[in-house]
This record gives C-alpha cells, structure tokens and sequence, in this order.
C-alpha cells in the first residue's frame, strides 16, 4: 500500500514541475515543499525498514540474507539519490526558472527510475517471506515508526493521497479498518484539508476521487 503511494508521488512529481510557469516563485516553492515531503515520507519509510527489518529477516530466514544486502545496498544508493534530488530542488524553489527546473527533472528520474526498480524487487523476494516472518504487533511497531516521524500537518495530507492511489474497492474497506477518531477526524477536518492541499498543486480543475 505504502510502495503504491509512493510510485504516484514521484510519478506525478515532474508534471507538477513542468506546469509551474517559468518564474512563479511562489507555486515553485510550493511544489518544492511538497517534493521535498515526500522525500522525506520515502526516507523515513526505508530508516523503519534498516531499523526493523533487514537483521530480523535475515537472522531469521537465512535464505534471504543476500535479498536483504541488495535491499541495504539500494537504500544507500537511493538516499545518494535523495540528496541530489534535495540539492535540485533548492535553486530551482527560488528562481523558478527553467533551466534549475531542467536539473531538478533529472534527478526526479533518476531516483523514480531506481526506487521502481527497487520497490518491484522488495514485493516479489522479501515481502513474501517478510509476511510470514513477523507478527502483526512488529508491523505495527514500523507503522508507529512511520507516523511518528511525520510532520503533524502532513498525517492527513499523506492519509488522502494514500486514499487516491487505491481502488475504490479497497478505499472502503481500508476506510473501515481505521480507528473510529480516525475516521472522524478524516470526514471532519482531513478531506478539505487534503483537497486544499492537493487543488494548491494541480488546480482547482483537478477532481479528487476522495
């Protein structure tokens, strides 16, 4: 559900790069803003993974031990990535200008180009194993860690766009699942916020489907 979320993010990134006209600062700033959030949410996901999977998998399931090296070793490639991306996005949030708008495309590819490559080889050979291999409560214990990493104001934010990449079958039932506050505080505050937030980078003109 998470690797979902992230493959729209960063799929989406480079047209709400190109729609920014060429000098509006104040809209580069904050597409800039919002790139940089989701770098971060991918970040913060794969430190949960390097803190709560990787030794625990391998110790457990010796067979997947050079699974989990690759996966340690795309980590690091992908956080180099981030980087880049970061010192991309810095220029181009101030100047709005199409040549750092040029440079900042780049790096966005690169590290989608990386992660889909990634993301596809964690769901086919540890996913599998890694489903079997811990129990609900340590699921739990790396959702805890994603959500307590995340800015407040982004909890709901991230909660639509995760509700966005998801079939409208599963939205119910993902909907249903959530704690009862949780549902209210989404139906009372969350879904204007998100709306707010998500017409701020593709227009009013862009209906949202939650």
């Amino acid at each position: 559900m998470f690797h979902r979320f992230l493959r729209m993010m960063f799929h989406e990134a480079p047209a709400l790069v190109e729609r920014v006209d060429e000098g509006d600062r104040r809209q580069a700033g904050r597409v800039a803003g919002h790139i940089a959030q989701i770098a971060t949410a991918l970040h913060q996901h794969h430190h949960g993974e390097d803190v709560y999977v990787w030794d625990d998998l391998a110790t457990r399931t010796p067979a997947c031990a050079l699974h989990v090296s690759q996966m340690r070793t795309q980590h690091a490639e992908i956080t180099e990535l981030l980087e880049r991306l970061r010192t991309a996005l810095a220029p181009w949030s101030t100047s709005a200008s199409r040549a750092d708008a040029a440079v900042l495309l780049v790096a966005i590819t690169r590290l989608t180009t990386t992660l889909d490559r990634h993301l596809g080889q964690e769901e086919r050979e540890i996913l599998p194993v890694a489903a079997v291999s811990f129990t609900q409560a340590e699921w739990d214990r790396l959702a805890e860690h994603g959500r307590a990493t995340a800015p407040k104001d982004w909890a709901l934010v991230q909660l639509g766009f995760m509700l966005e990449s998801m079939p409208d079958a599963e939205r119910a039932e993902f909907l249903r699942a959530l704690p009862a506050f949780v549902r209210v505080l989404w139906s009372v505050v969350g879904r204007a916020q998100y709306r707010r937030y998500r017409a701020r980078l593709y227009g009013p003109e862009a209906a949202s489907r939650v």
